[in-house]
């Protein structure tokens, strides 16, 4: 090794070193929490199973006749939102713009029961990690942790790389029967290395998650237009003040996609707004692979198509970075990545301040 390179390497472990031990709480924060949120549907259900288990029958009650109810049970509650998952055990969760939800048997337009999402386990888990529950200003801590953890990446991945072809079998597999020194800091490198590259992409997408200048910027370097979601159309002044039963607005909404289902519907919340339903191809692996359709609130005239097939580079980078940071876009194998990868973080921090404590000792 030169001393070109024997200086590098020694600076990058000091930065290394030194990254981590300034971001090593909020990494173990933001990892124990990624993990969970990995599976946070899953967890949901398990938790709340009383909410979200229905015996399924032939036939549905009418949309209308579902929202009619929620709005008579709750008439100081404005309604802004109706989930319609495609799995046939599972509720629709209708739910206002604070997320107080309302779970009904589609079956039977029987309420299950309600919820304030906000005050539920995961709710304070998502916050947890978004925010350190400290508002804007924990999340811009998130958000330079996440820089840092980049840097900590990257500058990791050159210490792990090899002097010699020779060393290679020692960075790929732990030395399983050395002391617990050099077990440690075999488990730190070989582990770290294994998930550093999925960690990078986590990583990223949360750095641009949580800087709006960051979101934006990726529809100026593609060169794409504002996304289509930034502008939807209106809904034509009517005399009609009652609008189009749901269910007619939704059969139409089925007719301009008929390959896509669903499973979302935006209600109107002023007298220009449209109703706008969310419809996903079945069984497409990336959720966030939505196409829009906007249908007018009074005549029921579709107003818009916005199929996913169509967006800009940009709108579909967009799309990316949630399921990508999640680990929902390949489906349940890169969920477990997620949640292994995301794992590894609070075990990276303890070994590497474990590893800086005994060479503390030794000098």
């Amino acid at each position: 090794m030169t001393k070109v390179a024997g200086a590098i390497r020694k600076l990058l472990l000091r930065i290394h070193l030194l990254l981590g031990l300034l971001a090593g709480v909020f990494v173990i924060v933001v990892g124990l929490t990624g993990a969970i949120l990995a599976f946070e549907e899953e967890i949901d259900h398990v938790i709340n199973s009383n909410l979200w288990r229905v015996m399924p029958q032939e036939r549905k009650v009418l949309l209308q006749t579902i929202t009619e109810t929620v709005h008579t049970s709750h008439l100081d509650r404005v309604f802004v939102k109706i989930h319609m998952h495609t799995h046939p055990e599972w509720p629709y969760v209708i739910s206002t713009e604070d997320d107080f939800q309302v779970f009904v048997n589609p079956y039977s337009g029987a309420i299950l029961g309600t919820r304030e999402y906000s005050q539920s386990f995961l709710s304070w888990v998502y916050s947890l990690h978004r925010s350190l529950l400290a508002g804007e200003t924990g999340r811009k801590i998130v958000g330079f942790t996440a820089v840092m953890l980049v840097l900590l990446l990257l500058s990791g991945l050159y210490l792990w790389w090899p002097r010699s072809p020779v060393h290679i079998k020692s960075r790929l597999i732990p030395m399983w029967t050395s002391g617990w020194k050099r077990l440690n800091y075999d488990l730190h490198s070989v582990l770290g290395f294994y998930a550093s590259w999925y960690l990078l992409v986590i990583a990223i997408t949360g750095i641009i998650a949580t800087f709006p200048i960051v979101e934006k910027n990726i529809f100026w370097i593609t060169k794409s237009p504002p996304p289509p979601w930034e502008n939807p159309p209106f809904s034509e002044k009517s005399y009609n003040r009652n609008g189009i039963a749901l269910d007619l607005a939704l059969q139409k909404a089925q007719q301009a996609i008929p390959a896509a289902v669903s499973t979302d519907v935006i209600l109107p919340r002023t007298s220009q707004e449209p109703i706008q339903f969310i419809k996903r191809v079945p069984h497409a692996l990336n959720r966030n692979a939505e196409s829009f359709v906007y249908v007018d609130q009074y005549s029921g005239k579709i107003l818009r198509v916005d199929l996913y097939e169509k967006f800009s580079l940009g709108a579909t980078i967009h799309a990316l970075i949630s399921p990508l940071h999640i680990g929902q876009i390949f489906g349940l194998p890169t969920q477990i990545l997620a949640l292994l990868a995301s794992a590894l973080l609070p075990f990276s921090a303890v070994s590497g301040v474990i590893l800086w404590w005994n060479r503390r000792r030794q000098k």
